[in-house]
């Protein structure tokens, strides 16, 4: 685009400053801004949703759960199951701890347990987690 059609076009619009014409194929910095947040969000949306959708929909399902199977088969099956469903939803097993206890008509059915989440290559987060459940004890009627 020469100097000449440029100046006929200030000229035509009566602006002296000189307007950004885009040419076709150009990408505004705008875009580039917007294409890199959606993809930082997705990245740590892969990183760290996950996580979160282990804690509060699996281990507290499993929690609940738990809580009920304490109602029908008594303690060791329950733990033992609780275990396994932990072990299927993917909580680490080093880094956990489960109980069940009992008082005064009273069950508790409790976890804990560490996540690390590494992103970015050199960073590390860590995440704590901590369910309990309480409801009434009811012996297994055989």
């Amino acid at each position: 685009m020469g100097k000449g059609l440029l100046n006929y076009i200030l000229k035509e619009k009566g602006n002296s400053h000189p307007k950004r014409v885009k040419v076709k194929g150009q990408i505004s910095l705008k875009l580039v801004f917007y294409i890199l947040i959606i993809v930082a969000l997705i990245y740590f949306g892969d990183k760290f949703v996950p996580v979160y959708y282990r804690a509060y929909i699996g281990a507290r399902g499993a929690c609940k759960a738990a809580l009920e199977n304490y109602k029908r088969y008594g303690h060791d099956y329950t733990l033992n199951r609780l275990k396994e469903t932990l072990d299927e939803i993917g909580i680490p097993k080093e880094e956990r701890k489960t109980s069940i206890q009992v008082e005064e008509g009273i069950v508790t059915v409790a976890i804990s347990y560490k996540h690390k989440v590494n992103y970015l290559v050199k960073y590390e987060k860590n995440f704590n987690f901590y369910f309990d459940c309480q409801g009434e004890a009811k012996r297994p009627v055989f």
